[in-house]
């Protein structure tokens, strides 16, 4: 059975796996979704990992995940056992029209109105913001987050794809440390790219961006203690396929030299590659719950992000 962790300074227990849902209700048809959905939670899972932006670059997708993950937790009735997890505040896609300011308060509350009626929920467990933009300080963001938690819309909140500096700052003016001694809610959680994979494509500069944990991310994830939920933890398949997939993401020296320890150990160990890959992602020294949509549930989506 998946173990539960704390997320600290909160109520939530998960799961040290959670479901990426992203096809839920678009590649994958209500009758599959029922059976992931299942064999997750006889496991012992209970996150479900979605976003306002899923699966919009699929005719007639957008929303189909969370409405999706909604009907199923309704189906089954099991909202009080399951944390929902969700994001918003995404930056434009050509698939996906943003204004310009994707992360002023007007545009972040109507994603999270949004996502409220797509999931048929009254609250959402844990809102990510999608993306950062730089324009918008974070003061103005922690307050229209703090607001949306005391509406009841949200009960905590955390960053993805954001830089340290940002969420350093985020997170001392909500202590208090830069605003005379008023204490809000700060971020609880981060959700980044990680894996046991070295990515090919190189550190992003500018924002918005999806971004993958470097050393020097790690080494403030210990620090601080914040948990990450990590997408894309399994590298595309890379491992679980002996490096026949994910191979223009992932297929690089440092890679295929993983890839070869990782096949080596989980000879040894009587295990798959796939679960050493994942266990790495779960044995950092911060709280580390891998987001996973692969074949280990017999699942059909490609891809967990």
């Amino acid at each position: 059975m998946l173990k539960k962790l704390l997320i600290p300074g909160t109520s939530l227990r998960v799961a040290e796996l959670a479901m990426g849902t992203v096809y839920w209700g678009s590649r994958c048809d209500p009758a599959r979704v029922g059976e992931l959905y299942d064999v997750y939670r006889e496991a012992g899972g209970n996150v479900l990992d979605t976003a306002h932006i899923y699966a919009a670059w699929k005719e007639e997708g957008l929303g189909a995940s969370e409405r999706a993950v909604g009907h199923i937790l309704k189906a089954r009735g099991d909202r009080r056992q399951v944390v929902v997890i969700t994001k918003g505040g995404h930056s434009a896609e050509p698939f996906y029209p943003r204004p310009n300011k994707y992360l002023s308060p007007e545009v972040v509350r109507r994603d999270i109105q949004e996502s409220l009626e797509r999931l048929a929920v009254d609250t959402i467990d844990l809102y990510f913001l999608h993306r950062d933009d730089p324009r918008v300080p974070v003061e103005e963001i922690i307050d229209m987050m703090n607001e949306a938690v005391a509406e009841g819309w949200i009960r905590y909140f955390g960053e993805s794809n954001w830089l340290r500096h940002r969420v350093e700052a985020a997170n001392r003016y909500a202590a208090g440390l830069s605003n005379a001694g008023q204490v809000n809610m700060g971020f609880v959680a981060s959700q980044p790219e990680f894996s046991l994979a070295e990515p090919n494509a190189a550190e992003a500069t500018a924002d918005p961006a999806t971004r993958f944990l470097r050393p020097a991310d790690v080494a403030w994830q210990t620090q601080t203690g914040i948990p990450a939920f990590c997408y894309t933890a399994a590298a595309q398949g890379y491992f679980a396929t002996g490096g026949q997939k994910g191979t223009k993401a992932y297929d690089n020296a440092v890679s295929r030299g993983r890839l070869a320890r990782a096949q080596e150990l989980a000879a040894r160990a009587g295990t798959t590659t796939g679960q050493v890959a994942l266990a790495y992602v779960r044995g950092q020294d911060f709280p580390a719950i891998p987001i996973v949509a692969t074949r280990m549930w017999g699942t059909c989506a490609r891809r967990s992000r």
